[in-house]
């Protein structure tokens, strides 16, 4: 039985149902008396113009959407910072930063969208589309941190299993854009569309807060690098700005999230795992949807999904239905080496490790932003035939787990999932199919 062909199907559907220009027709509505956005009204500035900005991998892909329903005769101009630039924006300018660590881009892209931020006057409104990927390609790095010492703490929390949340409360305090900074620098009114990529879609996590607040502190950071080992890996530099924050003398990130600037998440996982069900449902399957919180280390969770489909496995041995559990979330990867892929790949390569030539089950675990770490894909699909393409061309799959180097196991067996850049970021979507196994 084929299932490769079914789960990328249920994936690229899933995907299709939070794009932009599905999703914001719903939030935002434009007339001759002002904007509609997410139920409260915008009146046109009288003076002035309206302004689109953004950061994030989704953030060029929302604005496309925007200005088609808006328009660009009431514009003043803006600002939209993304992983890439295909033209769609025409004038509107568009600055590339870097992902998954900032660099020279990322914080030039900070210091122009500061200046405009600070160029706004009260008559002013905005749209800020953020997304998740905003951390690293939006970046400022508060003094004396240089922008290498900063790659280099970007670099050490990427190597050690830590939630998104624990490394955008480091980030955040020893940036001057982050936790609501950039807000504080601007007496406009805006309206923030969100595009939720972190579990229970909380605004002081998604794209590290540059318009929100953050109640986190200085000592919570210090707390957290301490705990996961980095402390003394720091350069000078980072170690003392967080010193001279835990002890008062810089001032702490905003606490309470400005009156004048509203947030309205648009999309998150649990659209794409909906949508996911409705349309294995539609091909037949059973389907269960099982979390929207998937985490922990990539290696841990891939032994749990297999011990499901075994379990599943030995249930259906009188059914001919196939059934597609569904979850929706994202892991976490320790690196021992020096390897390309990321967490989804790696996901799927230690499934792998587990599954070997047992017939019947495929996992599917993929990026809705259809980027995976310092790769090129979003993904990848496995079953008992990768096994055995792999046995054929005398791969050793420890070896590429141990140098985290998924990528390049699954580009020779051909199991990646290449979609280029999709304009969404909603988190991961995993899905493992379970068919009756033939003895």
């Amino acid at each position: 039985m084929d299932l490769r062909t079914p789960a990328v199907e249920i994936y690229r559907d899933a995907v299709a149902s939070v794009l932009p220009e599905r999703l914001l027709a719903a939030v935002l509505q434009a007339g001759p008396e002002g904007l509609r956005i997410g139920g409260r009204r915008y009146p046109w500035p009288v003076r002035r113009k309206l302004w689109l900005l953004g950061s994030g991998k989704a953030s060029l892909a929302m604005a496309r959407a925007a200005l088609k329903i808006i328009g660009r005769e009431r514009l003043a101009g803006g600002l939209i910072i993304s992983s890439y630039d295909d033209g769609s924006l025409g004038e509107l300018p568009v600055a590339v930063g870097a992902h998954p660590l900032p660099d020279e881009r990322s914080l030039a892209a900070a210091e122009r969208l500061m200046e405009i931020m600070g160029s706004l006057m009260r008559e002013d409104l905005f749209i800020y589309f953020l997304s998740g990927g905003a951390s690293a390609l939006l970046e400022k790095p508060l003094a004396p941190i240089t922008g290498d010492d900063l790659r280099e703490v970007y670099r050490l929390l990427m190597t050690r299993s830590i939630p998104i949340e624990e490394m955008n409360v480091v980030r955040k305090h020893l940036s001057m854009v982050k936790g609501g900074q950039l807000a504080a620098r601007t007496k406009a009114r805006g309206a923030v569309l969100v595009m939720s990529d972190v579990i229970g879609d909380d605004l002081e996590a998604i794209g590290s807060a540059p318009l929100y607040r953050d109640r986190s502190t200085y000592r919570e950071a210090h707390r957290i690098l301490d705990y996961h080992g980095l402390w003394p890996l720091l350069p000078a530099s980072v170690r003392a700005v967080v010193e001279a924050g835990g002890d008062g003398a810089l001032a702490e990130t905003p606490k309470e999230a400005p009156r004048r600037i509203a947030h309205h998440v648009i999309a998150g996982n649990a659209i794409l795992l909906r949508q996911a069900r409705r349309r294995a449902a539609a091909l037949g399957m059973e389907v269960r949807i099982v979390t929207s919180s998937l985490r922990g280390e990539a290696r841990e969770v891939a032994k749990v999904l297999m011990a499901i489909g075994e379990e599943e496995q030995k249930r259906r041995r009188r059914s001919s239905r196939t059934l597609c559990l569904l979850w929706g979330g994202e892991t976490t990867v320790t690196l021992r080496g020096r390897g390309r892929g990321g967490r989804n790949q790696e996901l799927c390569l230690a499934f792998l490790r587990e599954l070997r030539s047992r017939r019947g089950l495929c996992l599917l675990s993929a990026g809705t932003d259809g980027i995976d770490g310092n790769s090129d894909a979003a993904g990848a699909v496995v079953d008992a035939a990768s096994h055995r393409t792999a046995a054929g061309r005398g791969l050793s799959l420890e070896d590429y787990l141990q140098a985290n180097n998924a990528y390049e196991f699954f580009r020779q067996t051909g199991d990646l999932i290449i979609t280029g850049p999709t304009g969404v970021n909603v988190m991961d979507l995993t899905l493992l199919l379970v068919a009756r196994e033939k003895p």
